[in-house]
């Protein structure tokens, strides 16, 4: 039996990845393809630090809340991503520019960030997780 290894970081596996596979399941003489997880993708060499900033209140508007303003605050309104990979390309954007992170939101550059060691900060993020939270 002949079986094809298919490298990639596969995070998250998405559609163009089963594409390839079954296009050469089906088009050579291969007959299995398996996925290999490399842990690393070559292509993106640069480790990164993200700030995920959320929302900083649990309510809409905690001055009309009652009681005190501080129990309305959100535990989770910082996240920190310490191990993201970014492209090599980074590295030469200037400090204001901004970026789509894919499947995550928008970030920009933090001024802490050195040529080591990047840091980006979310902005906005990609799903209104707040007409979540009016529904509860």
């Amino acid at each position: 039996m002949k079986i094809g290894l298919f490298f990639g970081s596969f995070n998250p596996i998405h559609h163009g990845h089963l594409m390839v596979a079954s296009f050469i399941a089906n088009h050579t003489d291969i007959q299995q393809v398996w996925l290999v997880v490399s842990p690393q993708n070559p292509h993106k060499t640069q480790s990164s630090l993200l700030n995920e900033y959320d929302r900083l209140f649990n309510v809409e508007d905690p001055s009309s809340a009652e009681g005190d303003f501080k129990s309305y605050i959100n535990p989770h309104s910082l996240h920190t991503v310490t191990t993201a990979w970014g492209e090599p390309a980074l590295l030469n954007d200037a400090l204001e520019d901004r970026f789509q992170f894919l499947r995550k939101g928008y970030f920009y550059q933090d001024t802490n960030s050195t040529k080591d060691k990047l840091v980006f900060n979310r902005t906005v993020t990609l799903k209104d997780t707040w007409a979540k939270e009016q529904k509860k």
